[in-house]
């Protein structure tokens, strides 16, 4: 910018009758004839501006003639460049100037600063300093007035923008993008860098007080997934921001606010990553890879449950009908038992009452022959413990009649002997507390666990159960997380009292559909006994667990004996135990290291390898 600056001492002395001449008496302005010429001295026809310092008008001439009010410095330029005079007016009544300007008109067709404007050049760079095209709009944040336009190729965009305001840039839609100030200075230039991604991901941009989240889906094979959204929770508000779909390459996008820490789920895997924003207002653009199970092939497994499921429920259907004559059989003898020995303890009794009768009128008789009626009633006390023991061995053969039957069927679902071999290969487990499905498909494993409990009862070793049947028949709509229900206990738990809860439980409902209500009854056990040093779960291998999202509130290690196991692990179980520092338990094997592992490390279970990410097993095979 250069200024010059008129010198109007020399002029005054004319100005007094010259003034007269021309304005009439005018008293408080003076009046000012001009010329205009370019750097050639060819004259010039235009607008001249008049800006006064003190108090901060502009005036605007069209006719080379004007009146301005006295007592005033006045800043005199056009719109051809930044050149300009400052003419010094007094406070003296008629005066009047006559002067000629010169102005440099080779750069007529720029955009020129003036003294009330300041001429912003925006720059819109990406990261690899890639010009970037986008409509760009600016706010006054004291008037609110607006001025707007887009970048040219070059990423580049001019606007004459007021002086000494505070100013709001908001990029193709993306509001408070960034800020910045304007001086109050005459003739300023600035230019304003800003890096805008634009499409570089997606459509979306942060702003000063809104994060972007670029987030790339890639699964167990490294390769990007397509059409996937993420869900973004604000841990503090528990507000939840909904990503894009995911692109071909991957990529995601959201916005969410600054200040927070926030938890990163998928459809179905919740609390994978954690992502923590500063509370400094700027623009926070991160990047996130989220290496994870797609949403298609963790169906794909849903689907390899449930038809596993239907196939051995149709398996269970045919055996059932033998389990049940093969029951009514043993049900019948036994009655018939009951019968004959109703009989003879009725003969015993009598006999008793007489022998008794005949001891107290013969006290005085033979030492002998007491003798013999005290022997004679030992016998028939004796007599009712071999009762008890017939009917516990009665009770015994029908177990395993129902194990035969499995066996002669070839029952691929139930015939393994997992709760037999688990507990027999972990006889350091005391004090144990059992949580067990007793929904239909658990039928055999149920009778399992009540056999091995009868040969294996102990009152001094406590053994406790709760056993859950997934909502006692509820429909599926009625069936709330946490408030399923269909869960009773037997603490303090004898083997008559085992098998009436257990038959009380299977009768009030047998699931329904195939998840279950695992992590409510866990929870339930811990919350409602305090003697027990073992938490065994023992669980279906083909249901699901339906409120997982509870294992926040799963303080103790988990130990789960799996059964219906055929090759594969559900992956359900084997994250249940790793979350709580538990173990996985199988016919053949003991898992007791699970919490031990770290990301991205592989563990063969049954014969298949599984792989740990982000806080999840899944199966790699």
């Amino acid at each position: 910018m250069k200024t010059k600056i008129i010198l109007t001492g020399l002029l005054l002395v004319m100005s007094n009758l010259l003034f007269a001449q021309k304005t009439n008496g005018v008293s408080d302005s003076v009046l000012l004839s001009y010329s205009i010429v370019n750097q050639d001295l060819k004259p010039l026809k235009m607008d001249l501006f008049f800006y006064g310092q003190k108090s901060g008008k502009t005036f605007v001439c069209k006719t080379n003639e004007i009146l301005l009010p006295n007592d005033e410095i006045y800043v005199i330029y056009t719109s051809l460049s930044t050149e300009s005079y400052e003419l010094p007016v007094a406070n003296a009544p008629n005066q009047y100037y006559k002067l000629e300007f010169q102005f440099d008109d080779s750069k007529a067709a720029e955009i020129h600063p003036t003294p009330t404007e300041t001429l912003v050049k925006f720059v819109l760079i990406n990261h690899l300093s890639e010009p970037q095209i986008a409509d760009i709009e600016i706010v006054n944040d004291l008037t609110l007035n607006r001025y707007s336009g887009k970048t040219n190729e070059k990423g580049e965009f001019e606007i004459l923008l007021p002086n000494n305001s505070t100013y709001t840039i908001n990029i193709d839609g993306s509001e408070n993008y960034s800020k910045f100030i304007i001086p109050k200075v005459y003739f300023n230039k600035i230019e304003k860098r800003i890096q805008y991604e634009g499409n570089y991901v997606g459509k979306l941009q942060p702003s000063r007080d809104s994060a972007l989240l670029n987030l790339r889906y890639i699964d167990l094979s490294d390769k990007p997934v397509l059409n996937e959204i993420f869900l973004i929770q604000s841990i503090s508000t528990q507000k939840i921001y909904e990503s894009t779909k995911t692109n071909e390459d991957g990529w995601a996008q959201v916005r969410v606010q600054i200040g927070d820490n926030f938890s990163i789920s998928t459809k179905y895997f919740d609390n994978i990553a954690t992502q923590e924003i500063n509370s400094e207002p700027d623009l926070y653009v991160l990047d996130l890879e989220i290496k994870i199970i797609s949403s298609a092939e963790w169906e794909e497994r849903l689907k390899q449950i449930e038809k596993d499921e239907l196939e051995r429920e149709a398996e269970w259907d045919k055996i059932k009908q033998l389990i049940e004559e093969n029951n009514k059989r043993l049900e019948e003898e036994r009655v018939e038992r009951e019968r004959i020995f109703k009989e003879e303890q009725e003969k015993a009794e009598a006999d008793r009452v007489r022998l008794e009768k005949e001891l107290a009128e013969k006290q005085e008789a033979e030492k002998e022959e007491q003798e013999r009626i005290k022997k004679e009633i030992e016998r028939l006390n004796e007599l009712e413990k071999i009762r008890i023991e017939e009917e516990k061995e009665a009770r015994l053969d029908e177990l395993k009649e129902a194990r035969k039957i499995i066996t002669s069927n070839n029952s691929k679902w139930g015939s393994d002997t997992v709760i037999f071999a688990v507990l027999d290969r972990n006889k350091q487990w005391k004090r144990k507390l059992f949580v067990l499905d007793v929904t239909a498909s658990m039928y055999p494993y149920n009778k399992q666990l009540q056999y091995w409990y009868m040969l294996n009862y102990l009152e001094k070793d406590s053994t406790n159960f709760v056993l859950f049947n997934d909502g006692d028949g509820k429909a599926l709509k009625n069936k709330k997380i946490g408030k399923t229900g269909g869960i009773y206990s037997c603490f303090d738990c004898t083997i008559t009292k085992f098998e009436k809860n257990l038959r009380i439980a299977r009768n009030a409902g047998n699931g329904g559909d195939g998840p279950e209500n695992d992590l409510e009854a866990l929870i339930y056990a811990i919350n409602n006994s305090d003697d027990f040093n073992e938490l065994i779960l023992v669980a279906d291998n083909l249901s699901l667990i339906r409120d997982f999202e509870l294992l926040k509130d799963v303080d103790f290690p988990v130990r789960i004996i799996l059964c219906g196991v055929d090759g594969w692990i559900n992956e359900q179980y084997l994250n249940l135990a790793y979350k709580t520092g538990g173990s996985v338990h199988t016919i053949e094997e003991d898992y007791f290291d699970l919490s031990l592992l770290h990301n991205g490390e592989r563990i063969k279970i049954n014969g298949r390898n599984y792989i740990l990410v982000n806080g999840f097993f899944f199966l790699v095979d």
